[in-house]
């Protein structure tokens, strides 16, 4: 999830366009994943990780909890005990 402060108003927004699922989840391993060269890289990094904490996650969450096109990702299930599906294609 690259902009959690947003991501109400991009559901919003995308959702007429969207006829099937949004899917929604971390940015997980982002230290690893996301070469860090200058300044600028290292506050974005921050930013994301900030906007993914499990307090964070859990207000996103209790936003998006009824929308009908919104289904979690594994990295959001754990945080807030949702079942995770052991079987591809069994996901609500």
């Amino acid at each position: 999830m690259l902009d959690s402060a947003n991501i109400i108003r991009h559901v919003t927004n995308q959702s007429t366009h969207v006829t099937e699922s949004i899917w929604i989840g971390k940015l997980n391993n982002i230290r690893s994943r996301v070469s860090s060269v200058d300044e600028q890289d290292r506050k974005a990094i921050q930013r994301i990780e900030q906007g993914q904490t499990d307090d964070r996650i859990r207000e996103i969450c209790d936003a998006l909890k009824n929308h009908p096109l919104i289904r979690w990702k594994d990295s959001i299930k754990r945080v807030v005990g949702l079942a995770v599906v052991t079987e591809p294609g069994l996901d609500q």
